[in-house]
């Protein structure tokens, strides 16, 4: 087959796109239609066990390079912790919060949903984390109470 004539070409052009308004109702509206019904109906994603694990394999090596020593930090120059792969903050009790304060928002959030939270975290929102500082923090690294509080962030 040949190469079509540029007449040729513009009488296609011209019948397609000439008759444009004619077929604008029978094609766009009903299109448009469908978009809007399906946004309003659909309300939850499906994801198989096996991909939900994935996609939570793969936002833990984004944001922590799978270290499970990372999922808790404390940035030089702030005065709260980060935790978790939300980054959600935790000060110090009685300390003047900057920032809004959303770990404890996430413990209620869990605690709604049926999530049982341990004693050992419960005493600690209670009563303050022990660490006062990141220096502290750092110190204590590899002690029970931040092996317990990042191994609760991970397996949430």
């Amino acid at each position: 087959m040949g190469a079509v004539p540029i007449k040729e070409n513009e009488m296609i052009l011209k019948h397609l796109f000439g008759n444009f308004k004619r077929y604008y109702a029978f094609f766009v509206l009903p299109l448009l239609f469908i978009g809007y019904y399906s946004s309003r109906c659909a309300g939850k994603v499906i994801v198989s066990q096996k991909d939900f694990r994935l996609i939570g394999n793969m936002v833990f090596l984004n944001e922590c390079g799978e270290k499970l020593d990372l999922i808790v930090c404390w940035n030089k120059g702030e005065d709260f912790m980060s935790l978790g792969l939300g980054h959600f903050i935790w000060y110090q009790k009685n300390k003047d919060n900057r920032f809004e304060e959303s770990f404890p928002i996430l413990l209620n959030f869990m605690r709604e949903k049926g999530r049982k939270i341990p004693t050992w975290l419960e005493d600690m929102e209670r009563n303050g984390y022990p660490w006062k500082n990141r220096q502290e923090l750092l110190q204590n690294l590899h002690q029970d109470d931040l092996r317990r509080l990042r191994r609760f962030l991970h397996d949430t």
